[in-house]
């Protein structure tokens, strides 16, 4: 079987979220702005700048909507996982009281992103497998009948004393064992 791998958009989104934890860790964690003059960043912030600092090609365009796929992943499984919408409102909350959680949630978004992903890649890949596997099945089905069928052409052509290389069809073997009754 194949070793199952993540798409690069896929890859790209888990690195993504990974690196805001790696980046709220390196410059610091703060509220209620994406960026703090002081250099920190929330959790949004983080996942803007680890995309500003890694997706340098494309167009604009293409970077809103990287962002806002690596944001609903994360608002996907914060809204699974805690009380709160949106990654947003977990990181603003008076219950979020430190760096270490919001850090925890992001790796926690991007492990379950990545098993979700990797388990819809093996289970299109066991539906290929099945796929062929039932075609292959076919196929030998298909041979073991033809096989079959010659193997009645030549007991016919033996009892009617011909060579079965040069008997021509079946539906002359029919048509001769009439005419011999």
């Amino acid at each position: 079987m194949s070793e199952a791998r993540l798409s690069a958009i896929d890859q790209v989104i888990v690195d993504a979220i990974r690196g805001g934890a790696e980046i709220i860790e390196r410059d610091g964690w703060t509220k209620g702005d994406l960026h703090a003059p002081t250099g920190e960043h929330c959790a949004l912030g983080a996942l803007d700048a680890w995309l500003t600092e890694h997706t340098r090609h494309g167009t604009a365009l293409e970077y809103l909507r990287l962002r806002e796929q690596v944001q609903q992943v994360v608002n996907l499984h914060v809204q699974d996982t805690t009380r709160y919408s949106n990654v947003a409102r977990f990181n603003d909350a008076t219950r979020t009281t430190y760096a270490g959680q919001v850090t925890r949630k992001l790796r926690e978004a991007a492990a379950w992103y990545e098993r979700t992903r990797l388990a819809q890649v093996m289970g299109s890949l066991t539906e290929v497998e099945a796929a062929l596997k039932a075609e292959a099945k076919a196929e030998k089905k298909a041979a073991k009948a033809e096989r079959r069928e010659q193997r009645k052409i030549k007991r016919k052509a033996r009892r009617w004393g011909r060579s079965p290389v040069t008997w021509p069809a079946e539906e002359q073997v029919t048509d001769k064992a009439e005419e011999r009754v």
